[in-house]
């Protein structure tokens, strides 16, 4: 941008330098004001010449300011479609990462039920094996085989759930 408006100015002050030398030699070579008059009459078509040409310069500026703003409003469209596809792909990904999320969630607690499960599985096998008595087995053995079903039980229901939800669901 300060490059062109260098150049601009280089351009007047050069016209102006060589219209003040134009004015100063017409000034002092044509000794009357009527030899100057008639000197200047001669280049009235050269005026009028100059002045269609800047016409066309201003008709032919508006017709590439009209494509400029063509390809501007093209771009425009582009930026939006892209944009949009943009915000859909961010959709996509929220979903995917509250999936992502919750399938964590699911299996943290399945880790953690499973644990629990196998815990309650061992404690059961270390008492059978030391103490066959049937006062250990219904004082320690049958809650413990009590709470191993209710584990499975809790497995089997987070299962059919997460399998229910899946289904309609399903992108």
């Amino acid at each position: 941008m300060k490059k062109h408006l260098l150049i601009i100015a280089v351009v007047i002050c050069l016209m102006l330098v060589i219209q003040g030398l134009a004015a100063f030699t017409i000034y002092h070579l044509l000794p009357s004001w009527t030899e100057r008059g008639q000197f200047g009459d001669m280049f009235g078509a050269v005026n009028t010449f100059f002045s269609a040409c800047a016409f066309a310069g201003i008709i032919f500026t508006i017709l590439l300011q009209r494509e400029e703003l063509e390809l501007q409003r093209k771009e425009l469209e582009l930026t939006r479609a892209e944009l949009k596809r943009s915000a859909l792909a961010q959709e996509k990904s929220e979903y995917a990462l509250s999936r992502q999320a919750k399938a964590a969630d699911v299996s943290a607690r399945l880790t953690a039920i499973n644990f629990l499960f196998e815990n309650c599985a061992a404690e059961i096998e270390r008492l059978t094996e030391n103490d066959k008595g049937a006062n250990t087995y219904i004082n320690k053995v049958m809650p413990l085989e009590k709470r191993r079903q209710q584990l499975l039980t809790m497995m089997g229901e987070i299962f059919d759930q997460e399998v229910a939800q899946d289904e309609p669901n399903d992108r």
